[in-house]
């Protein structure tokens, strides 16, 4: 994509304690210069994610390996869409200390409906970095799908991390590079 046509982006999340929705706002003030939306899942509809060119998807991972509730209703609307022309983008909340074993669980479970037909996914992030056993929001075995944010063992990193992961979503937006 040329720097002529920056694309609109539905920052859509799921937050039940408002570390998720916390994150999405923290995302949305470090994109000035792009036109975007952020809003809760709960005040939207999988409808209004059409009107989007890019969508960036927050969902926290709940009990042993659960995706936030919020998200949970809109599954199966999700697996039906087309989302043929647009970019997807992941960030995800988790517990790596007490919930090891299903660490970010919820970016994998989000991912696995995304469509139809997945469309391109941006965002992809290294898990250097993190202490963890297992997680299906892994990319590959070096990468999770998106921006993983642990504000429960490590919220000292947030700040930091989500400056990364949004100077990486603007390059890859602009055809700089990415995964």
């Amino acid at each position: 994509m040329s720097h002529d046509s920056i694309p609109t982006i539905g920052i859509f999340f799921g937050s039940d304690t408002g570390n998720t929705e916390r994150i999405a706002e923290m995302i949305g003030e470090r994109l000035p210069e792009i036109e975007f939306v952020c809003k809760d899942i709960d005040k939207s509809s999988v409808d209004e994610f059409m009107d989007f060119e890019v969508l960036l998807f927050g969902v926290s991972t709940w009990n042993i390996g659960e995706i936030q509730c919020s998200w949970e209703d809109l599954l199966d609307d999700l697996k039906t869409r087309d989302f043929s022309g647009k970019r997807v983008g992941l960030f995800g909340l988790g517990d790596s200390a007490g919930y090891p074993d299903t660490f970010v669980d919820g970016l994998g479970i989000l991912w696995e409906c995304v469509g139809k037909e997945r469309p391109p996914l941006i965002g992809v992030w290294s898990k250097e970095g993190y202490i963890f056993d297992d997680s299906r929001g892994m990319f590959d075995e070096n990468h999770f799908l998106g921006l993983v944010i642990d504000e429960d063992s490590e919220p000292e990193y947030t700040d930091e991390r989500v400056d990364r992961w949004v100077e990486q979503i603007k390059r890859e937006l602009m055809g700089v590079d990415g995964p």
